[in-house]
C-alpha cells in the first residue's frame, strides 16, 4: 500500500494528497533529498487538511510517500521548526496529538508509518530546523526527550533511501 491508498480511506487527507513535493512550502522542499526524484510519489500538507476540523490541536507539517531503493511502498512526516531546546517540548506535543489523530482518523497511513518504521529500523518522524543554529546537543534533555519520542532531529536534511 502506498501512500495515496492509505489517504483513500480518509476523505479529510484525500483531497490534500500532492505528487512529489508539492504539498510542500517551496523554501522546505529543498531539506527533502533522495537519490532518485521519481521514486518520490507523493506529499500531503498535514496542517493544512487537518487544521479545518481540529483547529486547537497542535499539528505536524507534513507526510511523505515514496518507493524505497528496495522497491517497498514507504512513508514518514516531516515537521519544519526553529531548533532550540524551548521548542522540543513543542514538537513532541505535536507528534502525539497527530499520531493520535491518525489512528483514530487515518489508521492506514498510521499503519504504512509503522511498517516502514519497523523495516528501515528508524524514526519516521523527522525535526527538520528552519533557523540559524540546532541548540539541541546530542545527549542533551531535550535530545533525549525526542528520541524517546521516536522523533529524528532535530537535523538540516531528511534524506530518504
Amino acid at each position: 500500500m502506498n501512500l495515496r491508498q492509505a489517504v483513500s480511506s480518509c476523505p479529510q487527507l484525500a483531497g490534500s494528497l500532492q505528487p512529489s513535493l508539492q504539498a510542500l512550502a517551496p523554501a522546505h522542499r529543498r531539506s527533502i533529498v533522495i537519490a532518485d526524484a521519481h521514486r518520490l510519489q507523493h506529499s500531503l500538507n498535514l496542517e493544512a487538511a487537518i487544521s479545518p476540523a481540529v483547529p486547537r490541536m497542535k499539528q505536524w507539517d507534513y507526510a511523505l510517500g515514496w518507493e524505497s531503493a528496495d522497491h517497498r511502498h514507504s512513508c514518514c512526516f516531516a515537521e519544519v521548526h526553529p531548533a532550540n531546546t524551548t521548542t522540543a517540548a513543542d514538537v513532541v506535543g505535536k507528534k502525539r496529538d497527530v499520531q493520535s489523530w491518525l489512528s483514530r482518523n487515518a489508521s492506514a497511513v498510521r499503519q504504512l508509518a509503522h511498517n516502514t518504521a519497523t523495516r528501515l529500523n528508524a524514526p519516521v518522524w523527522h525535526w527538520l530546523a528552519t533557523d540559524a543554529t540546532i541548540a539541541i546537543r546530542k545527549g542533551s534533555q531535550a535530545s533525549k526527550q525526542l528520541a524517546a519520542a521516536g522523533i529524528s532531529g532535530p537535523k538540516r536534511r531528511l534524506e530518504l533511501d
